[in-house]
């Protein structure tokens, strides 16, 4: 019985945790000497090796589970090196190194099935058994619309993560317990009970979708399909219907998370990774990302003082604020000072901490302004990391402090940590203490930024019995380089039309994108044209960026944003933009100091 074998019928979802169906988990056990000492059905189906096969074959060999055992065993590249430098050691290098579980998500080669995307969480065993290491597994394509099982009417999650919840008293615990020597055959019940015990000491296993719902594995090790609202939001949703108080706290969590962001794990020239850890209080602690004009993206990260729903409302406010300022590409100590502004008219019950940062991966360059919020961490591609050196400033609400920026050049590899006080915080203890651990555990090697954020998360996440939630924000500066980038100066000749559509046709066949390059020619014709129209005395800007999509922008002296108009077939003006609009991936325009910007996207795939 694997979540059991294909002949078992799955129990029942546990209680709240909005599992409408299951996806067996992969469950493997180490031994000392880290060979494979348990092998389940469900390893089998995901990693297309039998039970004889896998069995004392070395751990490595077989699992995509690199963080999960010492560094000193791995290359650079992430590859293992020597598998006798662990041999008899093993057990003592698992005590000593891994005191939490690891988790991560990898594409490995898989026989028969090509290749598969599994997510893996790995627990250090630790007592009078032989086991040593504990890995869970899944196969995060079925947990997608359309994957190998079909996935009806699942949620489309941009981002799907291994997590773990932590000092969880989990209701399951027993049933969990008695399901695993039927899982893998041999193990007793003595030696199950301590592992589930070891489980549930270091983090109950769940999936993190989109960053803002978590979900638990459930006793019968199997991993929810779909998922539903979380059961505070459904109780409180409840008790309104029914005409019962709800809790302030419920009320207020339902409304800071029901505007949560949905980060994607990519933008232009970086990947990004957040977290957020509950308090047993809910409080202001926010971050967010917006996507900015010429390839760059803002980060910010918030943290309204307080707690409760007037905290929580604020937080909403503010944050939405944030997003409509940075659209309008404020320089961050003016986006600041409006915010400040706007708060002071919100009310003065609440004061806000904040950074806002805008990344530049043509320029490598990071813009930042603070407000009174603990400085972000900057680690180098080298292993440097360092407490950025940013004027501290006041707090958002407090009035009449001036907010200065600062601009620091960055280069591929840097990562930028944004994180709240509760992180690094610490009651009776210096807050030097906490930032200085802040920087050490960032400047861990990680493949990932997922990886590096939990290596953060295990360092700092439960120091000091922390009461208050925390968000951590993390982006991978990863720089786009001169060669995807292409740029022309053009004047105000109505010929300059024809020579901008030449150019970007010849660029993108040098890219070999010329599958884009009609539509490209198209738009950027009609951008030109709009262009050429309106500017008054400075060169119009036409700029190419690829990357993961081409992204095309226009730039010229005029700060008069274009119109979506609705234009007929015989009228001479007004068709551009409704050009652009149809067929443009995503399209936009913004001032700038000198003027404006209208630019857009096209995706690889879209003809």
């Amino acid at each position: 019985m694997d979540c059991g074998t294909e002949g078992d019928a799955p129990p029942g979802p546990v209680a709240g945790d909005g599992a409408t169906d299951r996806i067996p988990l992969a469950v493997v056990v180490a031994d000392r000497d880290g060979l494979v000492s348990h092998w389940s059905t469900g390893a089998r189906r995901l990693f297309g090796a039998a039970e004889e096969e896998a069995v004392g074959r070395f751990v490595l060999d077989l699992l995509p589970v690199s963080g999960a055992l010492p560094d000193d065993a791995f290359t650079l590249d992430g590859t293992y090196a020597a598998h006798d430098r662990l041999g008899p050691d093993l057990e003592s290098s698992l005590d000593g190194r891994l005191n939490y579980p690891a988790a991560g998500r990898a594409r490995l080669s898989v026989p028969e099935r090509g290749r598969a995307d599994v997510l893996w969480w790995a627990y250090p065993l630790v007592g009078q058994g032989d086991e040593r290491l504990l890995v869970l597994a899944a196969d995060a394509e079925r947990l997608h619309p359309g994957g190998p099982d079909g996935g009806s009417g699942a949620a489309a999650y941009e981002r799907i993560a291994p997590g773990f919840a932590l000092h969880t008293d989990f209701p399951g615990a027993d049933e969990l317990a008695r399901r695993l020597p039927g899982i893998l055959p041999g193990m007793s019940v003595a030696e199950s009970a301590r592992i589930v015990a070891q489980v549930l000491e270091l983090g109950y296993p769940v999936l993190e979708f989109s960053q803002s719902t978590r979900v638990p594995v459930t006793p019968d090790w199997g991993v929810a399909r779909r998922t539903e609202r979380p059961a505070r939001h459904e109780r409180a949703a409840r008790a309104a219907a029914q005409g019962l108080p709800v809790p302030e706290e419920s009320v207020a969590e339902t409304l800071r998370d029901s505007v949560l962001p949905h980060i994607p794990p990519r933008r232009a020239g970086c990947d990004l990774a957040t977290r957020r850890l509950p308090g047993t209080r809910a409080g202001g602690d926010w971050f967010d990302s917006v996507k900015l004009p010429g390839a760059r993206t803002a980060l910010v990260v918030g943290d309204v003082m307080g707690h409760g729903l007037d905290s929580a409302a604020m937080t909403v406010q503010l944050r939405t604020a944030v997003q409509t300022m940075a659209a309008l590409d404020l320089p961050p100590a003016q986006l600041l000072r409006n915010l400040d502004g706007l708060a002071q008219r919100l009310g003065d019950d609440y004061l806000t901490t904040c950074v806002y940062a805008v990344y530049d991966p043509i320029a490598s360059e990071l813009r930042l302004a603070n407000a009174g919020h603990v400085p972000p961490v900057l680690v180098r591609a080298d292993g440097r990391s360092d407490l950025l050196d940013l004027p501290t400033g006041a707090p958002i609400g407090v009035g009449g402090v001036p907010f200065e920026e600062v601009r620091v050049p960055v280069a591929p590899g840097d990562r930028l940590v944004l994180c709240t006080d509760a992180l690094v915080e610490v009651r009776g203890e210096d807050l030097g203490v906490g930032l200085a651990k802040l920087c050490e555990s960032a400047a861990h090697p990680a493949a990932s930024t997922d990886d590096a954020c939990d290596t953060i998360v295990r360092a700092l996440g439960t120091r000091g019995g922390r009461k208050d939630e925390v968000a951590l924000l993390m982006a991978r500066l990863n720089g786009i380089a001169p060669k995807d980038v292409a740029e022309w100066r053009l004047g105000f000749d109505p010929a300059e039309v024809g020579r901008a559509r030449a150019a970007v046709r010849e660029q993108l066949h040098d890219w070999d994108l010329a599958r884009l390059a009609d539509n490209a020619e198209l738009m950027v014709g009609e951008l030109v044209t709009n262009a050429v129209r309106h500017a008054h005395s400075r060169p119009i800007r036409l700029r190419l960026v690829r990357g993961d999509t081409l992204l095309c922008a226009v730039d010229d002296d005029d700060h008069t944003l274009p119109t979506l108009l609705s234009a007929g077939s015989g009228d001479e003006s007004g068709r551009g933009l409704r050009v652009v609009s149809t067929l443009a991936r995503e399209w936009g325009t913004s001032r700038t100091t000198a003027g404006k910007t209208v630019w857009f996207e096209l995706t690889p795939g879209r003809r």
